[in-house]
């Protein structure tokens, strides 16, 4: 992976992080090959 790559990873994690204290859950869900979609609590 590339640093570009890792920061994208660094970034997403603080954001998952800061969600999920705020939420208590976590919105961020990975499609890999797709990217990152949003969904709401009733999607868990």
């Amino acid at each position: 992976a590339d640093s570009f790559s890792g920061a994208i990873r660094v970034h997403m994690s603080s954001l998952r992080k800061k969600l999920k204290a705020k939420l208590g859950y976590d919105p961020i869900q990975n499609k890999v090959g797709e990217g990152y979609k949003i969904r709401e609590e009733s999607d868990r």
